[in-house]
């Protein structure tokens, strides 16, 4: 309305304004608004499947996975926590290195890490896993970042040591034919040396002998002779028993008198012996029966307990000592009611440590310093004695002696 000063009414005035505009506009806002909703809840719907997929793939996955920032574990699944041996909740604040002891292994690890936050790429590796028990087992770990800000990762972990094993064995299988050929090779050798050896020393003792016929009884010139001949015929028989032992054609078993092996042996590495000055003691019960064997297999079996002896004391006494002593005894007994030849050979070396004793007859094990040992000796000789029905047992007190027992069966 329009009026004047005193109040009187004079018109009306009307003012217009065209809103469709706005009307239009509140109403494509509100369609927005509406489409938007809906498309935030496809999505959160979308998301929380998604969870729920990898959720289901991460608890019943056979493969390990645990989720950690920075090193600090946050989740795991059951599979992972069946591996080690640690509940889920336990594992939850825990440190992925409480699990891995070997420093190679943390270092592999940490460059793992490293190296996928910085975009480069990273092939699977392996490291040894620390369960609840104590033990390991080998594990190939790959892993995935989910925030690089956060240095979160996705780990998966599976169990490769059934592989890691046959790797090693198939590893250990190719040395030891190697160390087969490289031995057979050596035998091929020594046989060899020894005809060489062998030709000059009979013309040696037989023109040792034309001399001596030449001479007078008692002059000191045969007696000088006669000691030309006696050692040519000592290093003649140390060839032939090198020669003997060198041979690799199969032998078949025959009965022999156990002491003549043994000496058969000693003739061996006497002179090794006698050169550290170690003295042979023997303990030879009389009239002791035969035993079935393959001769040059039992002493194969035999040269290797005595080099093991004469380690054993060089080590405790490297020089002279009257306790450089390898005594060898041998006796009949009667296990499970089946008579045995027993030999022993006792040393007074530097012994063997309790926990090494399990495992000597294991293949490439030594407690021998350097190369001074293959770790094959033992093996071979368990697998002999084996092959004749027989024992061979280790008794040993570190620091103080060793005894090693094989027990051969009867020939009836």
């Amino acid at each position: 309305n329009i009026t004047d000063s005193e109040g009187k009414e004079h018109g009306i005035l009307v003012l217009m304004r065209n809103v469709t505009q706005e009307k239009r506009l509140a109403k494509q806002i509100k369609q927005y608004t509406e489409n938007l909703e809906r498309l935030v809840a496809e999505r959160t719907m979308e998301l929380a499947e998604s969870e729920e997929k990898y959720r289901a793939l991460f608890e019943k996955a056979q493969t390990g996975f645990f989720v950690h920032t920075n090193g600090i574990i946050e989740a795991a699944n059951p599979a992972i926590c069946e591996m080690t041996g640690v509940d889920a909740d336990t594992a939850i604040g825990m440190s992925i290195f409480d699990f891995i002891p070997y420093e190679e292994d943390r270092e592999k690890v940490k460059e793992g890490m490293q190296k996928r936050l910085s975009g480069e790429p990273v092939s699977t590796y392996t490291i040894r896993i620390r369960k609840t028990t104590g033990e390991f087992f080998y594990g190939s770990v790959s892993a995935s970042v989910i925030s690089p800000a956060d240095k979160r990762f996705l780990v998966n972990v599976i169990d490769v040591s059934r592989d890691v094993e046959l790797e090693n064995e198939r590893k250990r299988t190719q040395e030891q034919l190697w160390q087969a050929s490289k031995l057979a090779s050596i035998g091929e050798l020594a046989a060899g040396i020894a005809h060489e050896i062998n030709n000059p020393l009979m013309g040696i003792i037989n023109y040792a002998q034309l001399i001596a016929d030449d001479l007078t009884e008692n002059s000191d010139a045969r007696q000088f002779v006669n000691g030309i001949i006696s050692e040519g015929e000592q290093i003649a028989s140390t060839i032939r028993n090198l020669l003997i032992f060198a041979r690799q054609e199969k032998q078949e078993f025959s009965p022999e008198e156990i002491t003549d092996v043994i000496e058969s042996s000693l003739a061996l590495v006497e002179h090794q012996l006698k050169k550290d000055g170690i003295t042979i003691i023997r303990e030879f019960q009389s009239n002791l029966p035969t035993v079935n064997i393959k001769s040059n297999r039992i002493k194969e079996v035999f040269v290797n307990i005595l080099s093991n002896a004469r380690y054993a004391l060089n080590e405790k006494y490297p020089l002279s000592d009257e306790n450089k002593i390898i005594k060898i005894h041998t006796d009949t007994i009667v296990e499970n009611g089946e008579k045995k030849i027993r030999v022993q050979f006792y040393d007074s070396g530097i012994g063997i440590k309790k926990e090494d004793i399990p495992k000597l007859f294991d293949p490439f094990f030594t407690t021998k310093k350097g190369d001074q040992g293959t770790g094959l000796g033992l093996s071979i000789s368990y697998g002999i004695i084996k092959e004749h029905r027989g024992n061979i047992e280790v008794e040993s007190v570190y620091g103080v002696y060793t005894v090693v027992t094989v027990t051969l069966p009867v020939e009836e």
